[in-house]
């Protein structure tokens, strides 16, 4: 297995990269329409024969080179990177959210400060699930105290959404006509 690329009409070009172990296809990079617009996806292995997507890089126009950000460590001048955490072991209880195993904890912003050149790395989201792998919150934690986006669920369905500081979002489901299954989205209120 090799690669492809898909073109769209917009100009957006999106590089698969096969791998020969799975027979499964990832994103390798992403290129919006217009100079200079890349970027890169990284999958990592969960150790259970599952890939996950662990790190975004999208450097400046003045970096020729994807592969100059992808480092271990400080991002080289001109590179911005996301790295993706994954939970360990599961701290969530019946009653209490927490980390879930194998789902993303947290989300680390990795740059270069372009006016002193001093090395940035900082978490830019958080996420904590309920006992049963279900996100309950999400949130950026430069902000104190923490404006939480928190989600409600009955069974395996999201029911509600609520945003910081506004009146959340309900979703109500059901059958379409003619159709058995329950589990249509009939409406957001």
């Amino acid at each position: 297995m090799d690669s492809f690329t898909l073109k769209d009409t917009d100009g957006t070009t999106v590089v698969f990269i096969g791998d020969a172990a799975t027979g499964l296809f990832t994103i390798n990079s992403a290129s919006p329409a217009g100079q200079g617009n890349s970027a890169r996806y990284l999958y990592g292995s969960d150790g259970a024969g599952k890939l996950r997507l662990t790190r975004i890089i999208a450097p400046n126009a003045s970096i020729a080179d994807l592969g100059t950000c992808d480092v271990s460590g400080a991002a080289p001048a001109g590179c911005r990177r996301l790295d993706l955490t994954y939970a360990t072991a599961t701290t969530a209880t019946a009653s209490v959210p927490g980390d879930y195993a194998g789902r993303a904890s947290e989300v680390r912003l990795k740059v270069t400060d372009p006016g002193d050149g001093s090395a940035k790395d900082y978490p830019v989201a958080r996420y904590s699930y309920d006992d049963q792998g279900r996100l309950v919150a999400s949130w950026d934690p430069r902000i104190v105290p923490a404006l939480k986006t928190t989600y409600g669920y009955t069974a395996d369905r999201v029911t509600t959404m609520t945003p910081p500081g506004e009146q959340g979002w309900t979703f109500a489901y059901g059958a379409a006509n003619g159709d058995t299954n329950t589990g249509r989205l009939f409406s957001v209120t």
